[in-house]
């Protein structure tokens, strides 16, 4: 791991890009801002094995505090506004940070909070020297660099605990082997207070001396105008969920980003929750890229990805990256090794971190299967399992089918308590405009008919006008699941 020398080689080049204002930062120039944000917290008080928790909208600054970090040898602890009070308080006090550093906008959030920590706010410019010094930065490869909670569905958030080094190795092992090189330049519009906007999409860039413009965090809103910065900035990779997809395919009405894609886009990236197969191909079809899906969990960073080799495998993740092991336990739950293995959960008591064994296998909560390439096919999540008359059910499968239904936008499958059978399985789906679903319930139960047997089949299927999401924009199947019980005793 050597972050100095990234810094040297790279010194002319661009590295971060503000789309709103368009300013540039080199890789110089943001060595000297993290070097200037770091004494100003040294300044305040922050030393060796802090806890900071940082909440501040997609920005410069705060992919600096991400490298001020390891640098200070402070633990940063990115917080987002979307969770409610309860959770922000619980992620602060069961992290045991000690400081906070927010913006404005985000001290609403904060009140009943922020009594308990030592708040800094960050100065509103940034004066550098325009001095140029040796690169020392002096970040280490072993101490607890970052603490993300993850969006929790059935009970308060997780935090995983990450070193600096298991990061830098896992992203050079995914940079190989997918031949990202420094002539490219990422689009950030994921939030980075989470994993895949901060680890994917600034940090992966850096090790790989490629480039980023950070814009302001998805919404259906940026959708109406999503290719505006892309264009501007010569954005030619991006890294995107299934959610976002749907979401474009739906709004975005002009052909100024598939004309800019099929021109100038190297590799879309789509992570971070299941691709339906439908959802894939009438995105590339409109944008004319291809989809680069990949896998992998806050717990163990990256641990597949689909490559130029593999793109032809329709449902695949593609195959295991060189610093990752997998093996099937015999229920058909993935168990993975990876150099990018967490160092552990935060103990939600005392704060401590408990250590998992980096030698044993990391059990991921995923049902999957591997063809006699080493392909990997992710097939439902073991939690979601539906139980019925004693038979496992996979939801995954029913999801695929509800969707490759025109009218279907979204699809979730669900188990719903039964006296008889223990579970009985609910489809529950959201329509695209124009389409009634009295005309379109009777299509899918014959979908169904035709491709499953009689007990995967769903007893009823229902439709919902938007589900529940987490704050990372997948079904919260928890929630769904007690709409769903409250509507059917309504409707009793």
């Amino acid at each position: 791991m050597d972050v100095n020398s990234i810094f040297q080689k790279n010194k002319d080049r661009v590295f971060i890009i503000d789309a709103a204002t368009g300013e540039c930062w080199t890789y110089a120039r943001f060595y000297r801002l993290i070097k200037m944000i770091g004494a100003y917290l040294r300044d305040r008080g922050v030393k060796r094995g802090d806890r900071v928790a940082v909440c501040l909208p997609n920005s410069v600054p705060f992919a600096a505090l991400y490298f001020c970090a390891p640098d200070v040898l402070f633990t940063i602890i990115p917080l987002n506004t979307h969770l409610n009070r309860h959770e922000l308080a619980y992620i602060c006090g069961s992290s045991k940070a000690k400081f906070l550093i927010l913006s404005p906008l985000a001290e609403p959030y904060f009140r009943d909070i922020s009594h308990a920590l030592e708040v800094i706010r960050l100065p509103e410019k940034q004066e550098l020297s325009d001095e140029e010094s040796p690169f020392a930065w002096r970040g280490s490869a072993d101490d607890i660099f970052s603490i993300m909670y993850t969006s929790g569905t059935t009970r308060m958030p997780k935090g995983v605990a990450h070193r600096f080094g298991n990061m830098f190795q896992n992203a050079s092992s995914f940079i190989r082997a997918l031949e990202i090189t420094p002539e490219y330049r990422f689009y950030n519009v994921l939030s980075m207070a989470y994993m895949a906007g901060f680890y994917n999409l600034i940090f992966l860039p850096f090790v790989a001396g490629a480039s980023v413009v950070i814009g302001e965090t998805f919404s259906p809103r940026q959708a109406l105008d999503f290719w505006k910065y892309p264009v501007q900035q010569r954005v030619n990779a991006l890294w995107l969920v299934p959610t976002m997809l749907s979401i474009l395919l739906k709004l975005d009405r002009n052909e100024k980003g598939a004309d800019y894609c099929r021109q100038f886009m190297k590799k879309l990236f789509v992570g971070t929750a299941p691709l339906p197969v439908r959802l894939r191909k009438e995105f590339e079809d409109k944008y004319g890229v291809c989809l680069y899906e990949s896998y992998g969990l806050s717990e163990t960073l990256l641990i597949s990805a689909v490559t130029d080799e593999t793109l032809s495998i329709e449902g695949s993740v593609g195959r295991i990256l060189p610093d990752a092991k997998l093996t099937l336990l015999q229920d058909g739950e993935i168990a993975v090794k990876t150099a990018g293995m967490m160092a552990g959960y935060v103990n939600d008591q005392d704060g401590s971190i408990d250590r998992v064994d980096s030698d044993a296998y990391f059990s991921t909560g995923d049902l999957g299967r591997l063809d006699p390439e080493g392909n990997l096919f992710i097939t439902g999540r073991k939690k979601d399992l539906i139980i019925k008359g004693g038979i496992n059910i996979s939801p995954l499968a029913l999801e695929e089918v509800m969707m490759r239904d025109d009218a279907v936008d979204r699809a979730a499958v669900i188990g719903h308590a039964h006296t008889i059978y223990g579970e009985e399985i609910i489809a529950v789906v959201t329509l695209k405009q124009g389409f009634q679903f009295a005309d379109i319930e009777p299509r899918l139960m014959e979908h169904c008919r035709q491709n499953f047997s009689e007990v995967q089949r769903p007893h009823l299927i229902l439709e919902i006008e938007q589900f529940p999401l987490t704050v990372t924009g997948k079904i919260n199947k928890e929630k769904l699941k007690n709409l769903i019980s409250a509507k059917l005793k309504l409707s009793q």
